[in-house]
């Protein structure tokens, strides 16, 4: 986790940019919560789409419900992260084109386990937050939105009809959304 947060970090201070805005999508939201708490001088606001969001001291597999957490434990552990094509398609690719499903599979790349496993010890950065509620999503489940959306306390909740990729599936429609979010934290 820590090398993931690091290696965004240097991208990001590579850019020289003084005021950011972090937009956080699925698993990056538990990356964006670790790198906005080193970024606090910077950070202008908080989005995220479709992004799980755990407590404070709280790990991806935390933001599942109780049943999913073990089943999902047990195969991370034992098959690894890359799930199978078959679970791609039905999960992250249902609303997509055949062309983006078909590169969504060929191209999915495994994370290291930690990075669903590892709790992380910060809370929401104190900047304005939003969170974009992805409807139709069967990966982060609407209800299980919800509930990221609790642990995030955003100033703003947005949604869209979109499944678990809405920059593929209906990038207009996000580019508003962060637009008119962009509007409320200059």
């Amino acid at each position: 986790m820590e090398d993931y947060v690091m290696h965004i970090k240097r991208q990001v201070d590579e850019w020289g940019i003084h005021k950011l805005v972090l937009v956080a999508h699925s698993l990056g939201g538990v990356l964006a919560l670790k790198l906005a708490a080193q970024l606090t001088d910077r950070l202008a606001g908080f989005v995220a789409v479709g992004a799980a969001i755990p407590k404070n001291g709280g790990s991806f597999l935390s933001v599942l419900p109780f049943p999913k957490r073990m089943i999902m434990s047990a195969i991370l552990r034992t098959l690894g992260t890359k799930p199978p094509e078959s679970a791609i398609r039905a999960g992250l690719c249902h609303d997509l084109s055949p062309d983006h499903t078909a590169e969504i599979t060929k191209g999915f790349i495994p994370e290291a386990i930690r990075v669903y496993m590892d709790r992380i010890g910060v809370s929401s950065p104190n900047v304005p937050r939003l969170y974009v509620k992805l409807t139709n999503d069967k990966e982060l489940s609407p209800s299980l939105q919800d509930h990221m959306i609790s642990n995030l306390s955003p100033q703003f909740v947005r949604s869209l009809e979109t499944g678990h990729l809405p920059m593929l599936s209906d990038p207009d429609g996000l580019r508003v959304i962060l637009e008119d979010f962009m509007e409320n934290v200059r």
